[in-house]
């Protein structure tokens, strides 16, 4: 089972390390985008981490929509955002051009990794573009595994098993970027991949 929302709701309060930091320059560059690509654009941002993202999407996008499963999380961002989603209701944000999420899919289970991918409404030329996490050669250390997997906080995927809960959703794959080599705190070599997919045909 997964961490839940108390847990998120914990660290948001407390602004802890368990929440990316991630860099809107950061972030374009991993998911091989450009502003000028997002300009103008419906975003809806699922994880919203520290903010650092959200104020720049604000800026670019046409309309701004923020999903996560804190509301204290989604109370931070509300000053850029049309509008804030918990993430059990990511079904009800109006179709949007392009959803984005980066590290939230790694604390996920593969139903619930299922529920956002069918739940995001896009455009009928939308993107939904993901970052997921794998193991580099599928190894995980003993003490990974007692930190990061038996409580229920990480969840590894091959590029593989996310095509097959791709498969089952309601959108299709359509590219990936990566896998790009990360080294965890020096506890073990892992990956990051993005996804892109798209409403089904």
């Amino acid at each position: 089972m997964a961490i839940g929302k108390d847990f998120w709701e914990d660290h948001h309060r407390e602004d802890s390390g368990w929440l990316t930091g991630t860099r809107f320059d950061d972030l374009l560059r991993q998911f091989g985008l450009t502003n000028e690509v997002i300009q103008g654009k419906r975003i809806l941002e699922i994880g919203v981490g520290k903010g650092f993202c959200t104020e720049s999407f604000y800026k670019l996008a046409s309309e701004l929509y923020c999903c996560d499963i804190s509301e204290t999380g989604l109370e931070k961002v509300k000053p850029w955002a049309k509008q804030v989603f918990q993430t059990n209701d990511i079904n009800l944000v109006p179709p949007v051009d392009l959803a984005i999420s980066q590290l939230v899919l790694v604390h996920c289970t593969d139903d619930e990794m299922l529920r956002i991918i069918n739940g995001v409404n896009l455009s009928d030329d939308g993107r939904f573009m993901f970052q997921v996490s794998g193991l580099k050669d599928g190894i995980l250390t003993d003490r990974a595994r007692t930190v990061l997997v038996d409580d229920g906080s990480h969840f590894f995927r091959s590029i593989e098993e996310t095509k097959a809960i791709i498969e089952r959703s309601n959108k299709q794959f359509v590219s990936i970027v990566g896998p790009n080599d990360i080294t965890h705190a020096g506890w073990f070599e892992h990956q990051w991949y993005y996804v892109t997919v798209q409403n089904k045909m």
